[in-house]
Formats: structure tokens, C-alpha cells, sequence
């Protein structure tokens, strides 16, 4: 998974709460996969690669951005 296509996902998701504008930030993208903010910055900027987990969790954010409210009350 592309640096752009994590960036991409991250913008996609619309959390519960917020406006529908609103483009989720690093650090809510971060809490809702439940890892730090830096690890989302560096997928981000491709010094790191997501895995395991991670990477399934992104690939079904891909398919289906209204997970995350789901995810959310996890």
C-alpha cells in the first residue's frame, strides 16, 4: 500500500461527530486503528510500511469507509 493510498483512506473516513467536511486528522485516523500518530505520519510519508493487522484493517477501510463507525465505539 502507497503512501498516497493510506493518505487517501485516512481523508475518506468520516467520523461520527464530526462535519462532513471534515478531513480526520492523523492523530483521530491514529486512534481509531489504535496506534500512534507518528506511525500514521510515517506510512504517510513512506518511511514505514503498514502490516499485518494494520494493513488487512486499511484494506477494508479501503472497501468500506463507513467502518469507522464501527470501529469507533470499539
Amino acid at each position: 500500500m502507497t503512501p498516497e493510498q493510506i493518505r487517501t483512506i485516512r481523508h475518506t473516513v468520516k467520523l461520527t461527530g464530526r462535519h462532513p467536511l471534515h478531513t480526520t486528522t492523523q492523530t483521530e485516523f491514529a486512534r481509531l486503528l489504535n496506534t500512534s500518530a507518528q506511525t500514521v505520519q510515517s506510512w504517510e510519508q513512506g518511511r514505514r510500511h503498514p502490516s499485518g493487522t494494520a494493513l488487512k484493517l486499511l484494506h477494508l477501510l479501503h472497501q468500506s469507509p463507513k467502518l469507522a463507525e464501527q470501529l469507533q465505539t470499539i
